[in-house]
Formats: C-alpha cells, sequence, structure tokens
C-alpha cells in the first residue's frame, strides 16, 4: 500500500490533533451527489491526471500521518481550488444533510420571555416585546 491522497477538510490546529480528510482516486467514478471531480488535480507530479473526490468517505487522521508531495527533493503542499473546496462541502452537506440541519432550540426565561436559536437567527419574545437578530 502506497500514500492515499486526499483533501484536508478540517485542519488540525497542533501536532497531536485529528484531522478530517477525504479521499481522491484517479480512478474514474460515475456522477452521484457523493462524488465531485476536481477541476484541477492538485498533485504536482501528475496534473493532467483526473481525480475525483469520494465526499462521502470523511476520515480522521493524526496529523502525523500527513506528508508532502516531493517535487525536485523539496516538499510541496499542494492546495485545491477553492471552487473545488466550496464543492466538495455541498456534496458533503448532501451527503449527510442531517448532520447540517439548523439548530433550532428555545429557552425559557420567565413565563413571559423566551429566547430562540434557528441556525445564526436569535429570537427574543415577551408578553410586550418580540426582537429579533440575525448574526
Amino acid at each position: 500500500m502506497g500514500p492515499h491522497p486526499g483533501v484536508v477538510i478540517r485542519a488540525a490546529k497542533d501536532y497531536g490533533d485529528p484531522c478530517s480528510v477525504i479521499p481522491i482516486t484517479s480512478q474514474e467514478q460515475p456522477a452521484a451527489s457523493h462524488i465531485h471531480k476536481l477541476s484541477k488535480n492538485p498533485n504536482p507530479l501528475e496534473p493532467a491526471k483526473p481525480v475525483w473526490a469520494i465526499c462521502s468517505h470523511i476520515y480522521t487522521v493524526s496529523m502525523a500521518r500527513l506528508r508532502p508531495v516531493y517535487v525536485g527533493g523539496k516538499p510541496v503542499f499542494p492546495k485545491v481550488e477553492h471552487e473545488d473546496m466550496d464543492a466538495i462541502f455541498a456534496c458533503i452537506r448532501a451527503t449527510y444533510p442531517a448532520a447540517f440541519r439548523p439548530l433550532v432550540h428555545t429557552t425559557a426565561i420567565s413565563e413571559k420571555t423566551s429566547i430562540t436559536v434557528e441556525g445564526d437567527a436569535v429570537v427574543i419574545e415577551s408578553d410586550t416585546l418580540v426582537i429579533e437578530a440575525d448574526d
């Protein structure tokens, strides 16, 4: 088994922290909501080879397992195009919709006042006043 290319979707803060990665493959993949064909292969050793991100396979790995690609003896940390990252996150949301539902939480402060948080919106209701705020 050789190295397994992937896209980091959640970076580690410290060396001992885990990262979340999505594998990429050069094996042609059928069109599906959990597959994204990258517009450009991030591997500088094979830039013309088409690659696909398998967005239904999220792996958690130690940062110690991540390695650069060596080009001319120098380490290179390839980057994915911004549009591809947006598409990868869209595929993840399509694959795991329950994980991305807006959070709805209501707290009663008193009989006459409550606070509801739905996604980024906050609604404070009382018998005399309703305040809505979007972050």
